[in-house]
């Protein structure tokens, strides 16, 4: 139980001080806290049982993922200025040092005796390379050339991606006040967990637990669909730890658990939506998600491929954008620096959550009623992968 105690006292600071940083672009520096839970980590690896799923998820992960190296590598290669050669973005450097950061990750995962570093993330993750390779691309082949139609009705680029998506409005009223009052009132038991806030930050929309059930939320704006979208994608992730009755380690979730609160809460939200805004809303997620299943196609193929970078990355995007060849690495997800081998998890998720809200009650009542009792209460508990099973 100390053990517990610590590594998620640790937790909770080292969640702070992203809020601080992302959300309050603070320049206080992350990396003593975790360090601090790499030595623990480290520490209590021995003595770990072999068959404490959440232990061994946790203690290896952060073996690697804390790793002081890692940890410096990934800071370095997040800021484009390190890579900046007369005001340009020097590829090739930048590039390299990403391949590097890859071996590095692969060279600590094989000292916890896994082959790999996909390997260690997939076994602990419950899956298997095989399978989450052809889910991707089967759940891709049922996308693509919708999403293709949809590029060219709404004049989408790569380079404008989130500005243009902020564009699709359908000429919809909002009034996120009033839904974020629909929302609270149908999971009351969250109300008093929940802080949101309004801040200007790097990222779009974050939510954070900072304490057991003690959620912040931040969305930089709420004027469109697609923010609308992002801001109840973040409340998802606030909903379910404040509705969340686990003790311990089980309050930090996998990162496909973590994923799959955020979409279940964007696909109820639809509901609380006009018909007319529903069908806009399921374009904006049809065109996101199925970028994020190219990402997560390319970062994970990268691994065991011998093609540049630069190369790969073309030839994934192709499937769904022309016009790349001036397209170069740099355009990569940052999650690929900072939190690797994480984008396949909003496909899998949107997948499995698909199936709970079709799969659960017609009314909203009823279909909150059943999240915050069924899913949210238990935590992650690891059954909601099993659904892809079905796939």
């Amino acid at each position: 139980m100390t053990f517990e105690l610590n590594y998620l006292e640790l937790y909770y600071q080292l969640n702070r001080c992203y809020w601080n940083e992302i959300v309050l672009n603070s320049k206080r520096e992350c990396d003593p806290l975790e360090r601090q839970l790499h030595i623990l980590a480290k520490s209590l690896k021995i003595n770990s049982p072999k068959n404490d799923y959440k232990r061994t998820h946790i203690v290896d992960r952060a073996l690697v993922d804390y790793h002081p190296d890692i940890v410096a590598m990934s800071n370095f290669l997040s800021r484009k200025e390190n890579y900046l050669t007369d005001q340009e973005i020097d590829i090739e450097k930048m590039s390299t040092d990403y391949l590097l950061l890859m071996a590095l990750r692969d060279r600590l995962a094989v000292k916890q005796n896994y082959s790999s570093y996909v390997s260690m993330v997939l076994k602990l993750e419950g899956l298997k390379f095989k399978h989450l390779h052809g889910c991707l691309n089967k759940w891709l082949d049922q996308q693509i050339e919708t999403s293709k139609a949809l590029i060219s009705k709404y004049s989408l680029s790569l380079d404008h991606w989130y500005s243009g998506l902020r564009q699709i409005n359908c000429d919809c009223e909002l009034n996120h006040i009033k839904l974020i009052d629909k929302l609270t009132s149908l999971f009351p038991e969250s109300r008093d967990n929940l802080t949101i806030h309004r801040n200007p930050s790097d990222r779009t929309g974050y939510a954070v637990e900072v304490s057991e059930g003690e959620v912040w939320i931040n969305v930089q704006r709420v004027d469109t669909l697609f923010d609308m979208s992002v801001f109840f994608h973040q409340m998802g992730h606030g909903l379910a730890h404040a509705l969340d009755q686990s003790e311990g380690l089980n309050r930090i979730y996998t990162n496909f658990y973590e994923e799959l609160t955020g979409i279940l809460v964007e696909r109820f939200m639809e509901k609380l939506l006009s018909e007319e805004a529903q069908v806009c809303l399921k374009d904006i997620r049809k065109l996101q998600y199925t970028r994020f299943g190219i990402e997560a196609l390319f970062e994970l193929e990268l691994w065991f491929s011998d093609t540049s970078p630069e190369d790969l990355f073309r030839a994934n995007y192709q499937k769904l954008l022309s016009n790349l060849e001036q397209m170069s690495v740099h355009m990569m997800n940052s999650l690929h620096i900072t939190e690797p081998l994480y984008m396949y998890n909003y496909v899998l998720a949107d997948i499995v959550a698909e199936k709970i809200i079709d799969d659960g009650p017609d009314s909203l009542e009823e279909l909150a009623a059943y999240l915050t009792n069924d899913v949210f209460a238990g935590g992650d508990d690891g059954s909601w992968l099993e659904l892809l099973g079905e796939s």
